[in-house]
């Protein structure tokens, strides 16, 4: 006796075997070029401050750094 579950397998793999995928019948190229045409975000305002601390701490303390790229 088939169960349910077995025809649903069944029924995958013949779709699989035609060579289409239900789920990817639509051409995906339109969404992504739509995607890379975004504007990219901007930095925020902390994201600038902490790129600076870390430059000053850099320049500052430069024995700190080669610990910190020791442990990386």
């Amino acid at each position: 006796m088939i169960d349910d579950g077995d025809r649903e397998f069944r029924d995958a793999l013949r779709t699989l075997a035609d060579g289409r995928v239900p789920a990817l019948d639509t051409d995906l190229w339109p969404r992504m070029r739509a995607r890379l045409d975004m504007p990219r975000p901007r930095p925020s305002a902390l994201e600038w401050a902490l790129a600076a601390t870390i430059g000053a701490a850099t320049l500052m303390f430069p024995q700190i750094m080669l610990g910190v790229l020791y442990h990386l």
